[in-house]
Formats: C-alpha cells, structure tokens, sequence
C-alpha cells in the first residue's frame, strides 16, 4: 500500500515536474522578426495626430466626413481580385468627437457599443470581446458578424479611447475575404501611432 502511495505521490511530482518546465522540451519563444514597412505607404492625420503605415496594394480613399460628431479619416480597400471585382475587405478609422465620450472610460464605451449591437440578434452575432492596444493605449477589440439579407459580413473594430475621443479601427468582408486579409490587417493596427 505505502509503495503505490510513494508510486503516486512520484507520478503525481514528476507530472508537475514536466508541466512547470516542460519537461525539457520547451523551446525558447521564437522572436518575430520585426515588421518591414520599408515599402509601405503612410497615412497621417495633422489634425487628429494619428499616422500608420500600409501596404502599397492597399487602396487609400480620403473621407475627412464627419456626421452627428463621428468624423470618417480615411479607408483602406484590399487589393481587388479581377474575377470579383465587387468583393472586397475595407478597414476605415473613425473618431467619434461626441461630447459624452469625455465622460466615459473605455470599458463603459465598449459596453454601450454591445448593448447597440446586442439590441439586433437577428442581424448581429458577436464572435469576440478581448483586449487589444491601439497606439501603445489600451483598447477593445470586438469581432461580430452581420447579416444584411442574405449576405454576411465579418467585422473587426479596435477601440482606444485618447483626449476625450474615441478612436475606432474598423475592419469589414465577407467572411472569406476577411480571413484572406486579416493579416494584413492585424500589421497595419500594429503601425498605428498617435503623434
């Protein structure tokens, strides 16, 4: 009896052994080379002190709109596929200005956005609600899906909350579209700075 307690209490050390070193199989983390944006393009916006960085595939499309106090700077549109020339993905950033911005921290924008987005279960699925940072700010991401009639859309929004204004990086496709350029995607956000 003592020897199967000694035998258990040995398998039961050697297993926390392995899990806390990994058994001396872990290998050291693998450091991602850095990104070259040599050959990339860079947007930059004086007046709301934000820049970043694209590829030269990319299609930039000024907007500088603002309506009811949510100002559109730019978008980016994928590279188009000549078969489906309608299909696209698009990331776009947004400020939204409102006055009530001021008074709310990140967690409580957020939250009003999926209560807004939660309110239209029929049309709006939300896939994913994790931190993320924006500009070296931290931030929300959120990953939906929304159905407009028989079309689906995947879409990715990064938001940070910076000088009482909410700045919010907008991606959009079809759900294979959205998959193909999501990378890409993920390396622009990851240029994002605020000046």
């Amino acid at each position: 009896m003592k020897q199967i307690a000694k035998t258990g209490l040995f398998i039961f050390f050697v297993a926390g052994l392995l899990l806390t070193t990994g058994a001396g199989c872990a290998t050291k983390e693998e450091k991602q080379a850095p990104l070259d944006t040599s050959t990339w393009s860079t947007y930059n916006n004086s007046g709301y002190k934000v820049s970043f960085k694209y590829p030269v595939a990319w299609e930039k499309q000024d907007k500088n709109t603002e309506n009811k106090g949510l100002a559109t700077l730019t978008a980016l549109l994928s590279p188009l596929d000549t078969a489906k020339p309608d299909e696209f993905s698009s990331l776009t950033l947004s400020i939204d200005k409102n006055s009530y911005v001021a008074g709310m921290t990140l967690d409580q924008y957020v939250d009003q956005n999926l209560t807004s987005l939660q309110a239209n279960p029929a049309y709006v699925t939300l896939d994913d609600y994790t931190n993320a940072t924006l500009g070296g700010e931290p931030a929300k991401k959120i990953v939906y899906r929304w159905r407009n009639g028989d079309q689906e859309f995947k879409i990715m929004q990064v938001i940070a909350l910076r000088n009482s204004m909410a700045y919010v990086a907008n991606y959009t496709g079809l759900p294979n579209l959205y998959t193909q350029y999501l990378p890409d995607v993920q390396n622009i956000i990851s240029t994002f700075k605020f000046e």
